[in-house]
């Protein structure tokens, strides 16, 4: 079986720092893929692969604009990743759910959803995954007008960052940074 493809390659990022769809046929092929390998994620009872494919479709549906959806499908993703027990699922989970709140501007969501996620990755065995909760928390933060709380986030995503030496993550951050900064004035 082929892999999904990285919705990334079709999608850039808006002055709000969300990652919106720049070729919507491609995003709509994958989701066409996606949805039905879901089914078969269903019938094995496949609860990993489960998991992953309602997170794909919700960050596709996002990415189209479809925060209704995307919202549905991210928390139904948050759902059965809690019941399997896999902690690192739930927490990639809340970070999506969080994500699609967030840029359906409901931001008060997001930040339960965010916070939820950072303080599971806080020094656990789930660290790894802390500095993408806090950087979407932080535009959470900016987004809601919170610029000194989103400043800490983002300044706190940049550092262990720069322990992973990502420079894809670090651009992101820095990015996330200056907006930050303009919104200061």
């Amino acid at each position: 079986m082929t892999s999904l493809p990285d919705l990334s390659r079709y999608a850039a990022w808006d002055e709000r720092l969300r990652e919106v769809a720049t070729d919507a046929e491609a995003v709509e092929a994958a989701t066409t893929v996606a949805a039905s390998r879901l089914e078969g994620a269903r019938t094995r009872g496949d609860v990993c692969d489960e998991v992953r494919l309602l997170g794909y479709l919700g960050n596709a549906n996002r990415m189209l604009g479809r925060h209704d959806e995307s919202i549905a499908l991210s928390r139904k993703a948050l759902d059965v990743a809690s019941l399997s027990g896999d902690e690192r699922a739930r927490a990639v989970a809340l970070v999506r759910l969080g994500e699609a709140y967030r840029c359906a501007d409901s931001f008060a969501q997001a930040a339960t959803c965010l916070e939820e996620a950072a303080l599971l990755t806080r020094s656990t065995p789930l660290s790894d995954l802390e500095d993408f909760a806090l950087q979407h928390l932080g535009k959470t933060y900016l987004d809601s007008g919170d610029v000194d709380r989103a400043r800490e986030c983002l300044l706190r995503a940049l550092e262990l960052r720069e322990r992973k030496d990502d420079e894809d993550l670090l651009e992101s951050t820095r990015r996330a940074l200056a907006r930050a900064e303009r919104a200061s004035g």
